[in-house]
């Protein structure tokens, strides 16, 4: 989790990751739980109450749609590769940089 929190924090974007919400766990793929790869989700703390930390979690069973406006940042990390693609950061509808490329 360091190594992926300091690619995080390089990000101009995340310079503050420390006081955020930063949530990780193994990436579900259709049906199927991916060890290699890592879903990070990042909030402000604050948020509905969340206090800032880091949050390991197993991956979530179902995707809500929450479409309150806040700052998020949304990543994929692949373990066997080393590769960071923070897919999105900013506002939650204004922050996509591009489509998630794993």
């Amino acid at each position: 989790m360091e190594q992926i929190e300091g690619q995080l924090a390089a990000d101009p974007c995340l310079k503050n990751i420390a006081s955020m919400r930063r949530t990780y766990a193994y990436a579900r793929r259709g049906w199927k739980i991916d060890p290699n790869r890592i879903d990070v989700s990042i909030e402000r703390a604050g948020f509905d109450g969340l206090p800032a930390g880091r949050i390991i979690t197993s991956p979530p069973s179902q995707v809500g749609i929450d479409e309150r406006e806040r700052f998020s940042a949304a990543a994929t990390y692949v373990v066997s590769a080393d590769a960071l693609d923070i897919w999105a950061c900013g506002g939650s509808r204004s922050g996509l940089r591009h489509l998630p490329r794993f």
